[in-house]
């Protein structure tokens, strides 16, 4: 889908997937440079051993009959993993580090909803949300109004520094507007 004639590069594209959305941009084609498969190996044989041992550890959470986490960290013999005051905006989940599809995946459950266990970049989410903060919006946005007009001003006056730094022939037609 993201390789057809109506693509365009650092556009973004919407796909409608049943139930799910997709902004997504393709940000360059490189149709010269690929991969052979013996410089991918290591890294696609990698990739599915986690996902093999990934997929045992979802099937096993999922034989053991629990309501709540503190049962299922008991009945798996591990360390029961809080995180306090997750950001949406953040790609990093708790001291897991880098797994913006786990924060994502958290923020899409309920107040009080156990989620089913995922796989993630550092392994496999079991989520349970015990809270959740209010967004306060700010009840008027003149503040975020003045920061973006002052950068488009500035971005104005770095353009024609630019354009003034080049070696151009410049018209004079100042006697038009008068």
């Amino acid at each position: 889908m993201a390789f057809n004639k109506e693509t365009t590069i650092n556009e973004p594209n919407f796909f409608d997937l049943q139930d799910k959305y997709v902004v997504a941009i393709v940000a360059g084609v490189f149709e010269n440079e690929h991969k052979t498969i013996s410089e991918s190996f290591d890294e696609i044989k990698l990739f599915l051993e986690k996902k093999n041992m990934a997929n045992r550890i979802i099937k096993d959470i999922s034989n053991i009959d629990y309501d709540n986490l503190e049962d299922l960290a008991l009945s798996l013999k591990i360390e029961l993993k809080k995180i306090n005051q997750l950001r949406i905006n953040s790609d990093n989940f708790g001291d897991q580090g880098y797994n913006p599809e786990a924060v994502g995946a958290f923020f899409s459950i309920n107040v009080g909803e156990l989620s089913s266990p995922s796989f993630y970049n550092n392994g496999v989410f079991v989520f349970h949300k015990t809270n959740e903060s209010k967004i306060n919006y700010p009840s008027n946005f003149s503040r975020y109004q003045g920061v973006i007009e002052k950068k488009y001003q500035a971005d104005v006056d770095l353009l024609l520094v630019d354009i003034l730094k080049k070696d151009k022939k410049i018209i004079d037609n100042r006697f038009n507007f008068y």
